[in-house]
């Protein structure tokens, strides 16, 4: 166990029981030096937060709590329907860039730009009522490119340029959105 570690959970805790990621990727330097005290010290925190009944659980590159208990029918609804909004906006993002994922970094100018070239992104636009709400194009683009860092997906990188950063836990929505796919086709 390191030097200092009990002021340092406090601010683990903090960011995990919000629902939030501790992602190595992150380019907050605060959210960097958590990830490392979680790295070092995993097993003693794992044991730490066992008692106040969370699960510190490791992806690739980020850390995510998970409760010990049942957790209640509305934990589940809120998480479902989590997933639910973001599968469409993962499916725009894939068809405006066929390579997006970790470490993506997504330029909300450019996206919108080629708005204007892609109809079927238009189109998609369109359909995720986005578009309608009397965006314009930058503003819909930029509402996706925030839904992603509300749910802890992705980060502003340049604030100026409004460029944002696709971070490590992008990977556990993926995983979900594979995990769906995986059981849909062995039911056809």
């Amino acid at each position: 166990m390191s030097k200092n570690l009990g002021r340092k959970i406090g601010k683990v805790f903090e960011v995990l029981v919000a629902g939030k990621f501790i992602c190595e990727s992150s380019n907050d330097r605060k959210m960097k030096t958590l990830y490392s005290i979680c790295e070092k010290n995993e097993v003693y925190l794992a044991d730490y937060f066992i008692n106040l009944g969370y699960i510190l659980e490791k992806g690739d590159g980020y850390f995510f709590f998970s409760k010990d208990e049942e957790p209640s029918s509305d934990y589940y609804d809120n998480k479902i329907k989590n997933f639910l909004t973001m599968i469409p906006l993962v499916e725009f993002m894939l068809v405006y860039d066929n390579s997006f994922g970790v470490g993506a970094k997504i330029s909300i100018k450019q996206m919108a730009l080629s708005l204007e070239k892609k109809m079927d992104l238009k189109d998609r636009l369109d359909k995720m009522n986005r578009h309608k709400s009397r965006l314009s194009d930058i503003e819909a683009c930029e509402s996706i490119m925030k839904e992603f860092a509300k749910m802890g997906y992705a980060e502003v990188f340049d604030e100026y340029s409004r460029i944002y950063k696709i971070v490590d836990s992008y990977a556990y929505l993926e995983n979900f959105i594979d995990s769906i796919r995986e059981i849909a086709n062995e039911e056809e």
